[in-house]
């Protein structure tokens, strides 16, 4: 799960370029395979003040797994210089929790994928988005 190909990746680095887009000078520097789509990214981009780091979890699952928070939480493993700012962030879908993390970790929200109960839900999807307009279904 998560090769290239796949179209669920597509999804996930969408919402990574939303958060932190090229045009602000935000590159993915390397992307580490957890277990299935649960992935680490680190981004990176150089300002005039030094460089910005974030290492970035991601994960479709309902909660946060503990591997995955366990990792953000670890970061980069050594103590960078003090021209690098490092921060600690993680994205999910709407609805999913978060437990585990750090203080000051940063908790960003997919646009496209919810929960609805147990359920992921791809919002826009036709059946689920015509649904939420004449007011059936649950509100995400």
């Amino acid at each position: 799960m998560g090769s290239e190909t796949d179209s669920m990746q597509h999804f996930i680095l969408n919402d990574i370029r939303r958060h932190f887009p090229e045009c602000d000078g935000w590159k993915i520097v390397s992307s580490e395979a957890v277990t299935g789509y649960n992935q680490v990214f680190r981004i990176e981009r150089r300002n005039i003040y030094g460089e910005d780091r974030v290492f970035l979890g991601f994960s479709y699952d309902r909660t946060l797994p503990p591997e995955l928070a366990e990792r953000i939480n670890r970061g980069e493993g050594s103590r960078p210089e003090n021209s690098v700012r490092v921060r600690k962030a993680v994205l999910v879908p709407q609805g999913a929790e978060v437990p585990g993390l750090d203080a000051g970790t940063e908790i960003f929200r997919m646009r496209k994928f919810a929960y609805d109960g147990p359920h992921l839900v791809w919002l826009n999807h036709p059946q689920h988005r015509f649904g939420r307009r004449r007011g059936i279904g649950a509100q995400v």
